[in-house]
């Protein structure tokens, strides 16, 4: 599994901070992404935890203020995204809205994701047919390319303007 992180092609809104976030299956069997441990944790464009590691032009990490995924219960197969070998999957997330970017300057931006949870065994959760199903991964965890943002404006109000200058440290994809 691979994931790259990289600017949207939407033009900037006032208020948003927005990135793609990809994951790449470059494997031979299907990889299950569990839902609240990455952006597909949630409906709208915030993110369901701190899952990206944000660092201002000082190297000082800015802190997660989103409100997280709510109680999903017992892990079941449903909690998961299954991509099969080859495929992809992606997500546009506003990374204003879960993490402090107040600051006019530079911000540098990595996603990283345990993939070592599984369903719940017990079989009042998951059933002998989803755990059979579900095919546990080596790989444990995933990091991202490094995404440098430029945010052009001071934030008051959850207000960000993000530059078009944004650009990727890495050229992955």
């Amino acid at each position: 599994m691979e994931v790259v992180i990289r600017e949207t092609t939407r033009p900037p809104e006032n208020d948003k901070v927005r990135i793609d976030v990809t994951f790449l299956n470059m494997g031979d069997q299907p990889v299950f992404l569990h839902k609240p441990s990455t952006p597909f944790g949630r409906n709208d464009d915030a993110l369901p935890g701190d899952q990206f590691v944000v660092t201002d032009a000082t190297g000082r990490r800015m802190p997660y203020v989103g409100s997280g995924p709510g109680y999903w219960g017992p892990t079941r197969l449903s909690h998961f995204v299954k991509i099969m070998p080859g495929q992809s999957a992606h997500k546009e997330v506003d990374l204003s809205a879960s993490y402090m970017l107040d600051r006019k300057g530079d911000y540098r931006v990595r996603f990283v994701a345990r993939l070592s949870q599984q369903p719940d065994p017990d079989p009042d959760v998951s059933t002998p047919e989803e755990r059979e199903a579900f095919v546990p991964v080596a790989q444990r965890d995933v990091t991202s390319n490094e995404l440098l943002l430029h945010v052009s404006a001071e934030r008051s109000d959850q207000e960000t303007v993000m530059d078009r200058r944004t650009q990727s440290a890495s050229d992955a994809l």
